[in-house]
């Protein structure tokens, strides 16, 4: 007998209905073990393979009753379809803010320790503050907007927050700035975070330049994969 778990149509009608996709494969296990058991009890009785599969298969349901029948259950629902907007939104921005302040604080830091010391900053620490600025100002967000929209993807969820989280981080990302000024003997100057789309407008032709290419990479490949799925539907 085909098992409940690999029918494709009843694992994305769990996950269309805001199914968590764990909670999506228990139940599955859970019908085709309940299914399996009333085969084997019909077979046990005398009936023929076939026929033992088809009424259990009758029994249980179809998978569109199966659905159905946990679809306006909340507390199977995921996290990401009852709260969208702080999974898709908040949640993301709130991880690049503190992405940006731990590395803007991790460089200062360092900073202090070479002026307690009294020690000249070494030759190696402003290759690895821009690698790390660098990673922070141009890979988070990307990572971020990637997150958001393979989440949203795995789980079928409603575009309209998926799509707001991947722009706004996108977005902040392209405008955000880090730098910092920093004397080599004394280890004294600045650490600074600053967005290009504020005065006095630092880098507005750049930021457009790595906004349109984070729409390109992840918001573009998103949407095709939405037009695939509405066109399949």
């Amino acid at each position: 007998m085909q098992p409940y778990t690999s029918n494709r149509l009843l694992r994305r009608a769990l996950l269309r209905a805001g199914i968590a996709p764990r909670r999506a494969m228990r139940l599955q296990r859970e019908w085709d073990e309940h299914a399996e058991d009333l085969a084997a009890q019909l077979r046990a009785s005398g009936h023929p393979e076939d026929v033992a599969a088809a009424q259990a298969r009758s029994s249980v349901g179809e998978w569109q009753q199966l659905a159905a029948s946990v679809a306006d259950r909340d507390e199977l629902r995921a996290f990401s379809r009852r709260l969208p907007w702080l999974a898709f939104v908040l949640g993301p921005v709130a991880m690049l803010i503190v992405l940006v302040v731990t590395a803007a604080f991790s460089v200062a830091f360092m900073a202090w320790n070479f002026q307690d010391a009294g020690t000249p900053v070494p030759d190696w620490f402003a290759g690895a503050q821009s690698v790390l600025f660098w990673t922070v100002r141009s890979f988070v967000p990307l990572v971020l907007a990637a997150a958001i929209a393979l989440i949203a993807a795995r789980r079928f969820s409603p575009p309209f927050f998926p799509l707001l989280g991947m722009l706004i981080v996108l977005l902040l990302g392209a405008a955000l700035g880090l730098s910092a000024e920093l004397d080599r003997l004394t280890a004294m100057g600045s650490v600074a975070v600053s967005l290009s789309f504020l005065p006095p407008y630092p880098d507005v032709w750049g930021f457009f330049a790595r906004l349109a290419f984070g729409v390109c990479v992840v918001v573009v490949p998103y949407l095709a994969w939405r037009a695939g799925v509405s066109a399949q539907a």
